[in-house]
């Protein structure tokens, strides 16, 4: 996938084959229209748009949509990927994943740089990115994936290091979540 600094023009680009999405790092990325098609968002903005599509993406790193092509890339020939993660998650995912080393791979190095947990990161943006841009098949491994790590928490230190929270929500926060979410939580078994 090419790259660049976000600009006005790119004369570069063939925008019959390509779209370019202008990330919040302030660089381009050039997508193949092939693969941005199995994301409905771009898929509708390119059917809606004639000539040059440039789509900003302010909430959106080009390291992520990197990760987001590689997954695209290796899984244009089969849209959408046959593998169906069981939810919820009965087993470790590297465990389901034994049989699919392309997947292991991307899991392990793309999602969880170089199988490190304390670098979970990169699944929260995918998982984001790939939420926003509506690429069901990867925001449902990156859930999993998440999900899997969150399966491996221990105690509440876990919990707070996974998230990176620093300390307890006091209970005035607790409260605003709740608020906020009540259409997804209760406060039974609190």
């Amino acid at each position: 996938m090419e790259t660049m600094p976000i600009a006005d023009q790119y004369p570069s680009v063939d925008f019959n084959e390509n779209i370019v999405l202008e990330c919040s790092d302030s660089m381009a990325c050039v997508l193949p229209k092939v693969l941005a098609k199995t994301c409905t968002v771009l898929n509708k903005l390119m059917s809606e748009e004639k000539g040059e599509v440039k789509v900003p993406l302010s909430e959106i790193r080009s390291d992520t949509i990197d990760k987001i092509y590689k997954y695209l890339d290796y899984h244009k020939n089969e849209w959408p990927p046959s593998l169906k993660l069981e939810q919820p998650l009965k087993e470790d995912l590297k465990e389901t994943l034994r049989n699919e080393p392309f997947l292991l791979n991307y899991y392990e190095n793309e999602l969880l740089e170089n199988g490190d947990v304390s670098k979970s990161d990169h699944i929260f943006l995918v998982l984001r990115a790939s939420q926003y841009l509506t690429c069901e098949p990867l925001r449902d491994f990156a859930a999993a994936a998440m999900a899997n790590l969150v399966k491996g928490v221990k105690d509440e230190q876990d919990f707070y290091d996974l998230f990176k929270v620093d300390t307890p929500f006091t209970d005035a926060e607790k409260d605003k979540l709740y608020e906020d979410y009540e259409y997804r939580n209760s406060r039974k078994g609190e």
